[in-house]
């Protein structure tokens, strides 16, 4: 009787602590709602290239193409990542804030998923969002605002990934040959000649620091 009760409090605590492992795990990511990501949300439901001219917002970087062009990365399921870089510059550090537009594709369906995104560079800037899809429309941009501080004039690496399962559930995101931001992007560890279909911007509105 006292081992069956000292296998139960064992496991007691052992869920317990993966419970708090859990947490602290994912207490790095900020949470963006699919119906109000950041300060520039105002530009979510706009195409990339017309929000840019249109809704305050100065391009560093597009890679937009037309649909015709741009090709679906297929299901973003658990496990497989999509690795994206560009460029920061001096002039870009200039403002307290920087922003990536990312097209997603939900295939005309509600997605009860999370999308995670990194944006990190070597030098030891990082900061890590989740995305709720459940509430984004098919093609639709999702804008994620970023403060510039500790930031350096270098690479920036951009990953996304998915905690989907399933196909049903899945989100895509889209690729063009239109490679501005770099020379290639990274597709679950294998290099292609494509970029992901993004924006990096800078808002032309704010004053500088």
């Amino acid at each position: 009787m006292m081992k069956k009760e000292q296998k139960i409090t064992e496991a007691v605590l052992f869920a317990g602590m993966l419970f708090i492992l859990m947490l602290v795990a994912g207490s790095g990511f900020q949470y963006l709602s699919g119906s109000q990501h950041n300060a520039f949300d105002k530009l979510k439901d706009i195409s990339l290239n017309y929000q840019m001219k249109e809704q305050g917002c100065a391009v560093q970087y597009i890679d937009s193409g037309y649909m015709a062009y741009i090709e679906p990365t297929g299901y973003i399921l658990q496990g497989l990542t999509i690795e994206q870089d560009f460029t920061v510059t001096e002039e870009m550090l200039a403002y307290d804030e920087l922003a990536v537009g990312i097209k997603v594709g939900t295939y005309s369906r509600k997605n009860k998923v999370s999308l995670y995104v990194e944006i990190f560079q070597d030098s030891g800037f990082g900061k890590a969002y989740r995305v709720d899809c459940s509430q984004l429309k098919d093609n639709a941009n999702v804008i994620i605002s970023f403060p510039t501080e500790e930031m350096q004039a270098e690479n920036c690496h951009v990953k996304v990934y998915s905690d989907a399962t399933n196909g049903n559930h899945a989100v895509s995101l889209y690729l063009t040959d239109n490679c501005v931001l770099a020379s290639t992007v990274k597709v679950a560890g294998t290099e292609e000649e494509k970029n992901l279909v993004m924006c990096v911007f800078t808002p032309y509105d704010a004053e500088k620091k």
